[in-house]
């Protein structure tokens, strides 16, 4: 049976024990007290954390993006733009595929 994760903080974070998650016992608390909590750390937080992160940062370059494409618009060769095109093909493809590998579609 999967046990729960508390993150370093003591906050539980919701996500199931995986293979290779470690239990340590909290700072302080010793290891004969049965009332003792283990904190669990997990092996993937902190590339799952990274990975937020780095989709932040996505969600910011593509707002700024979208404001440019107003100016882009603009632009007597909007209508047969080849990078425009070429761009939004790369975004679709790339959205294909994490929805195959993770199975969203």
């Amino acid at each position: 049976m999967a046990k729960q994760i508390l993150s370093t903080s003591g906050v539980l974070q919701g996500a199931r024990q995986k293979d290779g998650a470690s239990e340590v016992p909290k700072r302080g608390c010793s290891a004969a007290n049965p009332f003792h909590k283990k904190v669990i750390y997990c092996p993937i937080e902190k590339h799952a954390n990274a990975i937020l992160g780095s989709g932040k940062q996505m969600v910011s370059a593509m707002h700024r993006l979208r404001r440019n494409l107003c100016v882009c618009r603009r632009c007597p060769a909007f209508g047969e733009c080849e990078f425009r095109e070429r761009f939004n093909q790369l975004i679709d493809a790339v959205i294909l595929e994490i929805n195959e590998e993770w199975g969203l579609s």
